[in-house]
């Protein structure tokens, strides 16, 4: 019996573990990429390469809805630009929509905005010093997918390439 017990402590964590890594890569794998503006960065040494800190920089568009409640931001046109967004209800029809459990406290809050949801990025230690150059230089946007859950996951950081991606 004690066996059997051991043999499941020292098996059950590594299988448990490989579930979940392929749960998220086949929720990746279908998950649309969208590039989004960023602006307030702000680059943290940590033990070993460094957290990039940004604000997402939306565009919010239409009329919002009521502080009680959640919300969603649904992301207007086609991926792969999501600079324009529109706070809506949970339940609004949505083709993009970003759920967020920090969306919603920021807008239940008495003076909290939406527009405030920010990202963090890993960066290597080797490439942070070119990034953070570029960073202070030009217009960056954050390449990041959405899954058909609604959570957004940021991947990398880029120059914007077009004028819709600078100038909102």
């Amino acid at each position: 019996m004690m066996r059997a017990l051991l043999a499941a402590a020292l098996v059950l964590p590594p299988v448990a573990l490989a579930g979940a890594i392929a749960a998220n890569e086949a929720e990746m794998a279908g998950a649309s990429e969208w590039r989004i503006p960023i602006t307030g960065y702000d680059p943290r040494d940590m033990v070993r390469g460094r957290y990039v800190q940004f604000q997402y920089d939306w565009t919010l568009e239409g009329t919002p809805p009521p502080r009680e409640g959640e919300v969603q931001l649904c992301l207007t046109g086609p991926p792969p630009h999501g600079a324009r967004a529109e706070l809506q209800p949970i339940d609004a029809p949505c083709e993009y929509a970003v759920h967020d459990e920090l969306l919603t406290m920021l807008w239940q809050a008495e003076r909290g905005d939406p527009s405030q949801l920010r990202g963090e990025i890993y960066v290597a230690e080797a490439e942070a010093p070119r990034l953070e150059r570029r960073l202070r230089e030009r217009p960056m946007v954050v390449v990041a997918k959405l899954t058909d859950g609604g959570r957004l996951v940021p991947l990398r950081l880029e120059p914007a390439t077009n004028r819709g991606e600078r100038d909102r």
